[in-house]
């Protein structure tokens, strides 16, 4: 996949996922780097170049304006506020709403740290509107035997993000390529993170559920996180095992992006060392750089370098198995 040109060579870059070691992107950059364009133009590329299907969480409510510079027809806006997810469908058989039951149940517990007691009422408690197949505002009426402040989060989340369907229609169609889904969260995460990271979990969740009981080629999505920071501290551990275990193999390559590698604390490690490419866009800050240098195996004289040239579209990308850093610009709406 083309990356960009070598400022110091001149020649293109491009990096083989054939060959590398983790088929993920992390894009590293201060605010008006360009890292927010870096990250959507790679996530382009790898779409075209493998036929691929994205999904996009965007908290900022920018990424539908964005993909119109790339030309892209194919893009379907999803709203939870306003669509709500499928809790279940109503023609569904028992054993696939206990399944879809499940895994909102599994987002709602992690992320608000439901008690095992607390977990197995709301888990009831959705079975029986599923069951009867009616609204999930009945949630609210439901009478828990357990009811402290994290249940009651929890109810409050599910009655806004999920709902239930009288007949079965994906959430995110899979089955046509090149379709990118934006999952706007900006409304939702300006209310509550906590609720944000709900989304994402039972989002991911749902379709690695998916791409492991169905046939499909790999790679077969790219999911695009950008200010990865928000949802770490709610789902930080399920992240980092879609990252380094079960994504490879599902044929999911995941593009993230922070402004600040810290940020990912106390993950920096495991999320840095398992991305394929890690790219840091040009900043002049020389603490910027060094908080990256081991990551990115800058040497001083590399260091230097690249904290003179700061300039939008500038960025040292560290490309598995390569352990030279390349110094490359990355043209953001180039046709390549």
């Amino acid at each position: 996949m083309y990356v960009g040109i070598d400022i110091v060579s001149g020649e293109p870059v491009f990096w083989n996922t054939q060959y590398s070691p983790s088929p993920h992107i992390m894009v590293v950059g201060p605010t008006g780097s360009g890292k927010t364009l870096t990250l959507l133009s790679l996530a382009r590329r790898f779409t075209l170049k493998y036929n691929v299907n994205s999904v996009i969480f965007d908290i900022k409510d920018e990424y539908a304006q964005l993909l119109s510079l790339y030309g892209l027809n194919n893009i379907v806006i999803l709203n939870p506020l306003e669509v709500p997810i499928p809790l279940c469908y109503c023609d569904s058989v028992a054993s696939e709403k206990n399944n879809m039951v499940s895994t909102a149940v599994d987002a709602l517990t992690k992320v608000f740290s439901l008690t095992s007691t607390s977990s197995k009422l709301m888990f009831r408690a959705l079975m029986d509107i599923c069951s009867r197949c009616v609204d999930i505002d009945n949630l609210t009426a439901y009478r828990f035997d357990v009811y402290d402040r994290e249940l009651a989060g929890a109810v409050d989340t599910a009655t806004r993000i999920f709902n239930v369907y009288p007949t079965t229609s994906a959430y995110i169609d899979l089955a046509p390529q090149k379709k990118v889904f934006v999952v706007n969260l900006r409304h939702i995460f300006l209310r509550d993170r906590v609720e944000s990271a709900a989304v994402v979990l039972h989002i991911l969740s749902s379709l690695m559920r998916y791409l492991s009981i169905n046939s499909v080629p790999t790679p077969s999505i790219s999911v695009i996180l950008d200010e990865f920071w928000y949802i770490l501290p709610y789902v930080g551990d399920d992240l980092i095992n879609m990252l380094t275990r079960y994504s490879r193999g599902l044929g999911i390559s995941m593009f993230i992006a922070t402004q600040n590698i810290d940020d990912l604390h106390p993950y920096t490690e495991a999320v840095a060392n398992n991305c394929g490419m890690l790219i840091a866009m040009s900043s002049p800050s020389i603490s910027y750089w060094r908080r990256l240098q081991q990551y990115l195996n800058l040497s001083r004289k590399t260091l230097e370098y690249v904290t003179s040239i700061a300039q939008q579209g500038v960025a040292v990308a560290r490309i598995a198995p390569n352990k030279i850093p390349a110094i490359v610009y990355i043209d953001p709406v180039d046709n390549d």
